[in-house]
């Protein structure tokens, strides 16, 4: 078994807070993340293993475990908990981030986007809830690349490419 030097949970988490940095999932086990990291993160305080900050590759597989979610695109923009009836504490651990009701859906894609991980991702905007259902593709439009310039979209030498490429920026979904 493999033995790493240990390091005091003494050292401020790259979150506003410790809440928000534990929000996602760990890529690697929880028995892998410990090893890597023995001393467990200090959510309140903001405050984790030095080992965080050095053992980049093993802290990118442990971002929960590093405080470090909100370094992640789906976690790195804010709650508004005003719009949902809850906490969005209370729709996680309900497992309600994943709603397939559409309504609850869109309260949820507003107000607890960065608690359920979805602040990457586009929410359907139409007020028939059916729409979206019957037209998921178009609800979830998306691009594939974060430099999309809508002043290309119709420019014939990037037209195709960007059509596949930048769909949402250049209305094409």
């Amino acid at each position: 078994m493999y033995e790493l030097a240990l390091s005091a949970a003494d050292t401020p988490g790259p979150c506003p807070s410790g809440a928000i940095g534990s929000t996602c999932q760990n890529k690697a086990t929880d028995t892998e993340c410990r090893l890597a990291f023995a001393d467990d993160p200090i959510v309140n305080d903001n405050r984790v293993s030095s080992n965080c900050m050095t053992m980049k590759f093993f802290a990118e597989m442990c971002r929960s475990r590093c405080l470090s979610c909100c370094l992640l695109p789906e976690y790195g923009c804010s709650d508004e908990p005003n719009v949902v009836p809850m906490s969005c504490a209370d729709v996680k651990k309900q497992n309600l981030c994943n709603s397939t009701d559409p309504v609850l859906q869109d309260a949820i894609q507003r107000g607890c986007a960065q608690t359920c991980g979805l602040c990457s991702t586009s929410s359907c905007k139409d007020m028939n809830g059916q729409y979206c259902i019957t037209n998921e593709a178009k609800c979830k439009c998306a691009d594939k690349v974060n430099n999309c310039d809508p002043n290309y979209c119709e420019i014939p030498a990037y037209k195709y490419i960007l059509e596949e490429q930048c769909k949402k920026t250049c209305g094409k979904c």
